[in-house]
C-alpha cells in the first residue's frame, strides 16, 4: 500500500485509498506518528472519498530532508501542493491532526482556492504550541521562550532516537499511551498499537531534525526557538494561523476535539507552564499554561462572525487521537460534513 513519487521538492512517501474519481481528501498525520495513524480511519472513509496519506516531510518513510522552521508550515505546505500537483489534483478536501492541522490551516492560507473544506482533529492552536498564556496568543517573551525543540524532554528524545532498544522501550511507550492514545486509546488501538509505536520510531531525529534545535534564554524555562525542525515550526515564533479569519474566500472549518485530550488542551500536559506549576520545572514565574482549545475556539467564533462556515464537535472521553479511538464518529462527522456544506 505505501507508495513513493518524485515531487522536485522530496520524494514523498504516501497511501491511497478509494476510487481515484472521487472527492480528493487528504489525510495529515501528527507529530510522533505518520501515515499508518491515518489508515483506521481511512479505511472508513475509503467508499466515500479519494484518499491521500502522504507522510509528511521529517516523518516516516518520505526522503529525509531538513524542515526549515522559519517558513512555520511553510516546507510542508509547499510538499503538500507539489504532491497533490504530482497527482494531478487541483483541490481537496484536508484533514489535519494534531501538527497536521497546522500544516491544513497554513495551506488554506496559502492556497485557499485549492482547499475545499478544513476538517481539523485535535488540532494545534492557531497561535502553535506553548510560550503564549492567552487568548489572543501574545507571547510570554519577546524571545517565545517556553516552546520550540528545547522544550521536549531530552530523555524521551534520546530514546526516540535510539530506536526500539531494551530500555527505551518503556518510557516511549508509556509517553505514547499517555499521550497520543490516551484514556482507553490503548484498549481502541488493540494490535495497531505495535504499528503506531513503530510510526513513532520513523520520526527523523537528531540534529536539526526532530525536535529541532533551540537557543538558550534568558526567560523561562530557559530556552527558546531554534531555526530547524518540526517543534520550532509549530512556535508561535514562526506560525500564525490567525488570518484565517480574513480570508475572503473561507473554506468551511470542522473541529474535532475530545474533552480528555492532555497534549491539546487549555492544561496541555506537555506546556512548560503546566510542567512547572505542577513542580516539574524549576523555576516557574507563575505563567499560566496555553489556552489552546480556547484559542482555537475563539478562531472558530470570529471566523463564523465574519462570514465563515466552522463547526465544532467535542468527544465525551476522547483523547488526543479522537479517529483511533473513535473511527466511526469521526468518519461519519467528517462524511456528513463535507457532504452537508456541499465542500466541494
Amino acid at each position: 500500500m505505501l507508495e513513493y513519487i518524485e515531487t522536485g521538492r522530496l520524494r514523498q512517501g504516501l497511501r491511497r485509498l478509494g476510487d481515484e474519481t472521487a472527492e480528493p481528501l487528504v489525510l495529515l498525520h501528527g507529530n510522533g506518528s505518520d501515515s499508518t495513524a491515518m489508515l483506521g480511519l481511512a479505511e472508513r472513509l475509503r467508499n466515500d472519498f479519494y484518499l491521500i496519506l502522504p507522510d509528511l516531510r521529517g516523518y516516516g518513510h518520505s526522503e529525509r530532508k531538513l524542515i526549515d522552521a522559519r517558513r512555520g508550515a511553510g516546507d510542508w505546505v509547499d510538499d503538500l501542493f507539489a504532491m497533490l500537483d504530482a497527482l494531478d489534483i487541483d483541490g481537496c478536501h484536508l484533514l489535519g491532526w494534531s501538527l497536521g492541522g497546522a500544516v491544513a490551516m497554513s495551506a488554506a492560507l496559502q492556497e485557499p482556492g485549492r482547499v475545499h473544506s478544513l476538517l481539523l482533529l485535535a488540532t494545534v492552536s492557531p497561535f502553535g504550541y506553548g510560550g503564549s498564556s492567552d487568548l489572543e496568543g501574545n507571547p510570554n517573551a519577546a524571545d517565545f521562550a517556553g516552546s520550540g525543540g528545547g522544550v521536549v524532554s531530552a530523555d524521551y528524545a534520546a530514546a526516540v532516537a535510539a530506536g526500539r532498544l531494551e530500555g527505551n522501550a518503556g518510557l516511549v511507550r508509556g509517553i505514547m499511551r499517555h499521550s497520543i492514545l490516551g484514556r482507553f486509546g490503548a484498549d481502541a488501538a488493540g494490535a495497531d498499537e505495535e504499528e503506531l509505536l513503530d510510526s513513532l520510531y520513523r520520526q527523523h531525529c537528531g540534529g536539526q531534525a526532530w525536535p529541532g534545535d533551540s537557543r538558550n534564554s534568558e526567560n523561562w524555562p530557559g530556552a527558546a526557538p531554534g531555526d530547524w525542525g518540526p517543534m520550532n515550526a509549530i512556535s508561535p515564533k514562526y506560525f500564525n494561523a490567525w488570518p484565517l479569519v480574513e480570508l475572503e474566500t473561507k473554506p468551511p472549518i470542522l473541529r474535532i476535539q475530545g474533552d480528555s485530550d492532555v497534549v491539546i488542551s487549555d492544561t496541555s500536559h506537555f506546556d512548560t507552564a503546566t510542567l512547572g506549576m505542577l513542580g516539574m520545572i524549576p523555576g516557574w514565574p507563575g505563567l499560566r499554561p496555553q489556552p489552546m482549545v480556547s484559542q482555537m475556539t475563539r478562531l472558530l467564533e470570529t471566523y463564523r462572525r465574519k462570514g465563515g462556515l466552522a463547526e465544532d464537535h467535542r468527544l465525551p472521553g476522547g483523547g488526543h487521537a479522537p479517529h483511533i479511538q473513535f473511527p466511526e464518529i469521526c468518519a461519519r462527522l467528517v462524511s456528513d460534513f463535507i457532504r452537508s456544506r456541499k465542500c466541494a
